[in-house]
């Protein structure tokens, strides 16, 4: 029995190879990198100006760097985080919201900035909203602002 490995395949390499350059990407675009900051960014990185010149190697460490600067988030892990009832209602609100065409940035960042100005600074993100003091005015002005935008549709 041959026991194949995933590098053994070239053409996973390949798709391995056109994830990784899409992350890259990505994150330079979560960043609003410029295309001279972006190859200022690989080549402190990597000493290299194109992604498409990078090594396995140097590509993963690009990546590394993305995600701990926070432009690449685990989505499923980040979802879970929203643990409190509140914080979910929040998110569902924001959705909504969205759905009618009333936000122009529908992003988990822009909820979170809207919850910094509903709560004063107190609460820094959305899925941090676990006390219903602290929920209940980012709730209600969602609310409302449903309630306007219904209104005006």
């Amino acid at each position: 029995m041959t026991i194949r490995l995933a590098t053994d395949n070239p053409l996973a390499g390949k798709q391995l190879r056109r994830t990784e350059l899409g992350l890259i990407h990505k994150g330079a675009k979560a960043l609003a990198l410029t295309d001279d900051s972006y190859r200022d960014f690989l080549r402190v990185q990597t000493g290299k100006e194109s992604a498409a010149d990078l090594t396995a190697a140097e590509r993963q460490r690009v990546i590394d760097r993305l995600r701990k600067l926070g432009a690449l988030q685990n989505r499923a892990a980040y979802r879970a985080s929203y643990r409190s009832g509140a914080a979910r209602m929040a998110r569902g609100l924001w959705a909504e919201l969205r759905q009618l065409g009333a936000i122009e940035d529908a992003s988990d960042r822009a909820l979170d900035a809207f919850v910094r100005r509903q709560t004063g600074g107190g609460v820094m993100a959305a899925r941090f909203l676990r006390e219903p003091a602290q929920a209940r005015p980012v709730i209600e002005a969602l609310k409302a602002w449903i309630a306007r935008a219904k209104e005006g549709a």
